[in-house]
């Protein structure tokens, strides 16, 4: 499987059930147990069946236990490589730590953050969101908090090779600016939540007007929703290209961009 298994684990938690994701999140917290677990051993720690670790490994694409550990075993071990390459022994910042250390963890983070986002890049797709930027009469980007910053610096970018380009933080700038988009229009969501946010949508008259609930007109609808990056793809079918790009922080989570061209 192209992605690394641990990422694809993460990405399974929000539609997972209760049983299954006690199981996802003992592979995320102590991925190293599993090398050494048969299926039984797995299910008891997890106060499970082994005909739910087997269901739980089908749904991530694997043909049985054996694969999904033999994966879990090689993840673990290509972290263990990169820690080892930086000099670092784990990659969380500690507050005991020298500045080199510091220094060192956050040289790996990044580095291996650009990795994991060059290997799991569909380049058709890539190919398929920059045409669509380089004709659009205008483009939009959503983000809010450190997502907005995101969608801020993004703008700057499209600015400075002359193509109009708006950053809206605001929910309420945000709605007014996506029921003016244009068929021509290209929608940009930036969002690091670890579960799908539809934004293609009407607002409900009894939830508040959040960054997660922009409107739409149909006729002029620029289909856009912000999901986790991942083969299985949240996101509804017109939704658009989507492209992610992948932080290793402690929680591994990702900030991708969902992108829609209405030609």
């Amino acid at each position: 499987m192209q992605s690394d298994v641990l990422t694809l684990v993460e990405q399974a938690l929000p539609k997972l059930r209760p049983a299954e994701r006690r199981i996802a999140r003992l592979v995320l917290d102590s991925p190293s147990v599993i090398r050494d677990s048969t299926i039984s051993k797995l299910a008891d720690e997890c106060d499970t069946s082994s005909t739910t670790v087997t269901r739980f490994v089908s749904a991530l694409g694997f043909s049985g236990y054996p694969e999904f550990r033999m994966a879990v075993s090689t993840a673990v071990g290509r972290e263990q490589a990169q820690l080892e390459r930086f000099s670092v022994e784990d990659s969380d910042i500690d507050p005991n730590d020298s500045a080199e250390q510091v220094v060192a963890k956050i040289v790996f983070q990044e580095t291996t953050a650009i990795e994991q986002t060059a290997s799991s890049l569909d380049l058709d797709i890539l190919d398929r969101v920059v045409a669509a930027i380089d004709s659009a009469d205008r483009i939009d980007l959503f983000g809010v908090a450190s997502s907005g910053l995101a969608a801020q610096d993004l703008q700057q970018k499209l600015h400075r090779i002359g193509l109009i380009s708006y950053a809206w933080l605001d929910p309420h700038l945000a709605l007014t600016s996506a029921a003016l988009l244009s068929k021509r229009s290209v929608a940009i969501a930036f969002s690091q939540l670890t579960y799908p946010i539809s934004l293609r949508c009407d607002v409900e008259p009894d939830c508040p007007v959040c960054p997660c609930r922009l409107s739409f007109r149909k006729d002029r609808a620029a289909a856009l929703r912000s999901a986790r990056h991942k083969p299985q793809s949240h996101a509804r079918r017109d939704s658009g290209p989507q492209v992610g790009s992948w932080a290793t922080e402690r929680h591994r989570i990702a900030a991708h961009i969902m992108v829609r061209y209405l030609a």
